[in-house]
């Protein structure tokens, strides 16, 4: 366990055994770790938790891996002389206000040591795809402050949000696919010329045809959507508990790792265009001519098909280290869980409609045949529904200690 103490020191000592630190008196930092010395002496986490952590199941997220096995000492230095990033912060009393949450900023590495923490009526600490090590010298519980202000520095903030525990330990949903572009319709065709008299006008000797109206141009096909992301996984969580008020009755745990994001619609198809209209016939002194016939609408392009659901992603090792006394043990500590689901498959896009018949000309006179009107476009068909992801992911297994 880092206590308040220590870990206020680490922050404002300059850099040694290879822990970058921020050299000035503050309460919160951000600091550069590149040697396990380093990260062991921030997290001060123990053998029985170290042990713990190192028998527990993996994570798809490379990222954390790294972190625990290095936590654990399976890794004995860090890969490509990188180094990690933590949010430290050395708080001497944080009090949650009644209805609300401290949530800390998600995909970071939190170190969290704090002398005294007040719960507030259904208030709750929710991190979120972050590596968590927070240690309490004491824990209370009791009502606080709406009006409460969150202390300066700490990489997170108060929001509101229902109660549904003490402590949320949460993966993130896998970003939702872009849907498929609308396919483009098609152009519309062109109107034919008119028929024309020979010279002069009174035969149609010599003369031009009335022309048919050109087709309509077919819609495009709509993209298909994209596939939904994976989750990303609820991460390594140490909080451990010294001293825990009679006030304080039971702490809730509630953790879902992350789930797969939907899948994204396919895009429409376009519209076909509609067939351009018939030239018109003419009337030559006691004879016409005929009308030319109206263009055939385009078809209409094909919807895309939807993008497959993203996996569900399996959730990392919680450990709740706590010091028992009369009031408090193992059994006071209830846990809840939940499957994170994959994602839904993307709907698919509808197929574009086609394009109107083009108008037939119209006879120039009563001895001339008019045209007949174009067909109209076949509808697009409609794309296939993308596939819901195929794994779901399971919660974090929760391992109650105590010292």
């Amino acid at each position: 366990m880092i206590t308040f103490e220590k870990l206020f020191t680490l922050i404002n000592s300059e850099k040694e055994d290879g822990l970058m630190r921020a050299g000035k008196p503050v309460n919160s930092a951000v600091l550069n770790v590149d040697s396990i010395d380093g990260l062991n002496e921030l997290f001060d986490i123990g053998p029985d938790v170290r042990e713990a952590i190192g028998t527990a199941k993996g994570s798809l997220d490379p990222g954390a891996v790294i972190t625990r096995n290095l936590l654990t000492g399976k890794l004995t230095e860090l890969p490509n002389n990188a180094s990690i990033n933590v949010s430290a912060y050395a708080i001497d009393n944080l009090s949650i206000p009644d209805n609300k949450q401290l949530k800390l900023k998600k995909d970071q590495n939190h170190v969290i040591s704090v002398n005294t923490l007040t719960l507030g009526r259904n208030s709750s600490i929710i991190s979120e795809h972050s590596i968590l090590n927070l240690s309490v010298g004491t824990i209370l519980r009791g009502s606080v402050s709406e009006d409460t202000p969150l202390p300066p520095g700490i990489n997170g903030e108060f929001v509101n949000g229902e109660y549904t525990c003490d402590f949320g330990i949460y993966g993130s949903k896998g970003n939702t696919g872009t849907t498929g572009a609308q396919g483009a319709s098609g152009s519309q065709g062109n109107t034919g010329s008119n028929a024309q008299c020979g010279p002069g006008g009174g035969t149609p000797i010599g003369g031009y045809d009335a022309v048919n109206g050109g087709n309509g141009g077919n819609g495009s096909d709509g993209s298909d959507g994209n596939n939904g992301e994976n989750g990303k996984p609820s991460l390594t969580t140490i909080i451990t508990l010294a001293d825990i008020d009679k006030s304080v009755g039971s702490l809730s745990v509630r953790t879902i790792s992350g789930a797969g994001g939907d899948g994204g619609n396919g895009g429409d198809g376009g519209n076909g265009g509609a067939g351009g209209k018939g030239g018109n016939g003419q009337q030559c002194g006691c004879t016409g001519m005929d009308a030319a016939n109206g263009g055939d609408g385009g078809n209409g392009g094909n919807g895309g098909n939807g993008g497959d659901g993203g996996n569900g992603v399996n959730g990392e090792l919680i450990t709740i280290k706590i010091k028992a006394n009369e009031y408090f043990s193992k059994s006071n500590v209830i846990v809840s869980s939940e499957q994170a689901p994959a994602g839904n498959g993307g709907k698919p896009g509808n197929g574009g409609k086609g394009g109107s018949a083009g108008r037939h000309g119209d006879a120039g006179h009563k001895y001339s045949d008019a045209g007949r009107d174009g067909k109209e476009g076949a509808n697009g068909a409609p794309g296939e529904e993308g596939e819901s992801g195929r794994e779901v992911g399971l919660p974090a297994e929760v391992r109650v200690l105590t010292f």
